[in-house]
């Protein structure tokens, strides 16, 4: 069972995501909120039973936008994880959500069963974003350090990168190219719990917290140049 969270400032989107969950077991939705300071004030009183484990946050909120909520939630329950649910994929939120600490960034028209696995692989410590807006999420890292030009990461010592198996490195190699941990498990014929767990080896052994932070080390290091 996996508890989770609605915050969305669209009653018409926020109900159809809530019906739409409602249906799947294993789903617990603990909170419905339609503000960003109304979820932040009701998890500050929630009791550990009823604190979500996951959120799913609409980055459309004017009042206290989803970045801001994720921040400060994150800054008080770091093992609290959020999904940014959006109607598009502009870039500046998408690297903003990274930096804020979000594990998935969805758009509102994925499948439900798409949105339901994101939710247990984040649950489970991994990351998810819709294919398009990993394609970009990819692109905004790669900019960054070719922009970067005075960096000196090219020249940061490999022992983070000697740490790491070669089956986690082939995982990490497919993270950096935009495969999910689903689609990982497909191409090398293992269970997603297995490539779950190899992830999170990954993070520990590169002293992360995230997805994003491991593929940004790996580009600004350059551990994958072909």
């Amino acid at each position: 069972m996996v508890k989770i969270a609605i915050v969305d400032d669209n009653p018409g989107l926020r109900e159809n995501l809530e019906q739409r969950l409602t249906l799947f077991p294993g789903i617990l939705i603990v909170q419905v909120c339609n503000t960003g300071w109304q979820f932040l004030e009701i998890i500050q009183k929630s009791t550990s039973d009823s604190l979500p484990e996951v959120v799913l946050i609409n980055i459309q909120m004017n009042a206290l936008d989803s970045i801001e909520v994720t921040y400060q939630a994150k800054a008080k329950f770091p093992e609290m994880q959020f999904i940014i649910v959006a109607v598009n994929n502009n870039d500046d939120h998408i690297f903003r959500s990274i930096q804020a600490g979000a594990s998935g960034y969805l758009l509102k028209e994925e499948p439900t069963p798409i949105i339901a696995q994101a939710i247990w692989d984040i649950k489970d410590g991994g990351a998810y974003m819709s294919p398009a807006i990993a394609k970009i999420a990819l692109e905004i890292l790669r900019s960054q350090t070719a922009e970067n030009t005075t960096s000196t990461a090219s020249t940061l010592p490999q022992s983070s990168l000697q740490t790491l198996s070669k089956r986690e490195l082939e995982i990490l190699e497919l993270l950096t190219v935009g495969y999910t941990a689903q689609t990982i498990s497909q191409k090398l014929f293992i269970s997603s719990h297995t490539v779950q767990t190899h992830i999170k080896k990954i993070y520990n052994k590169l002293q992360v917290k995230n997805k994003w932070a491991a593929i940004k080390m790996a580009i600004d290091r350059k551990w994958f140049r072909k």
